[in-house]
This record gives structure tokens, sequence and C-alpha cells, in this order.
């Protein structure tokens, strides 16, 4: 989002003091910065990210069911309902039953990458001690 916002301000700096588009700085920012045209693709037109692999599943109409996934920024898609799949957290696979709920989501969502912390509750009496 920030790239939009840098992007638009630029172009309109531009346009109010010379009348013409930079078209030079412009493409230096979009090399700068190529995860950002993920962001804008998903959220200006709307098209949802899906992974090649992914896509050629689609297109060959096979199950994804029980499948390994290592795109986490992939789009869940409404193909996908009622089907196991197994996401990639960084150190292991993870089961994930795919909902309507989870439609539109991306889906590293579902399979976290850091360790919960257990929180015990204080006993009274027992002061805190530092280590």
């Amino acid at each position: 989002m920030v790239f939009c916002n840098k992007f638009g301000s630029l172009v309109r700096q531009s346009i109010y003091q010379n009348g013409q588009v930079p078209l030079g700085p412009m493409l230096n920012s979009i090399r700068c910065l190529p995860l950002t045209n993920l962001f804008i693709r998903d959220f200006a037109s709307g098209v949802p990210f899906i992974d090649a692999c992914l896509y050629r599943l689609k297109q060959k109409n096979e199950s994804i069911s029980n499948k390994k996934i290592w795109s986490r920024r992939s789009t869940i898609l409404p193909e996908y309902i009622n089907s196991y799949v197994r996401i990639y957290n960084g150190k292991s696979f993870v089961r994930v039953k795919i909902t309507e709920g989870k439609v539109g989501h991306k889906f590293g969502e579902f399979a976290f990458t850091r360790k919960g912390r257990v929180k015990t509750p204080l006993v009274k009496g027992r002061a805190k001690t530092k280590k």
C-alpha cells in the first residue's frame, strides 16, 4: 500500500508541475519493489493470485485433496471446498480442511509459523522471580 501511495503522489506532483506523466521514476519504483505488484494485482484488479502449480491442477481438473502446498501466498478458491490440504509453515506441513469461510483468504493464514507460548496463571503467595 505504501507503494500505491508513493506512486500516486509522484504522478500527481509531476502532472501539476510539468503537465506530463514521469515514466522514468515510475518504472524505477516498480523495479525496486517487485513484491508490491502482487498487492496491486489483488487490490486493484480483483484477480486472486494463484501459484503456477495450483493453477495447473485447476486447469487439469485434478483434486487438490491431500496435496502439499508450499505457496502460502496463493488465494483459496471455491473449487477447493471440502478438501484437505497440507500447508508448509517453514518446518513441517500442517493439515487444514478448506471450508466456505476460508475462500478468498490466503493459504498461509491457516498455517501458523510461530509457536504459541503457554501462559500459566500466577498462584497467590508466589512472587514473580527474575532470571
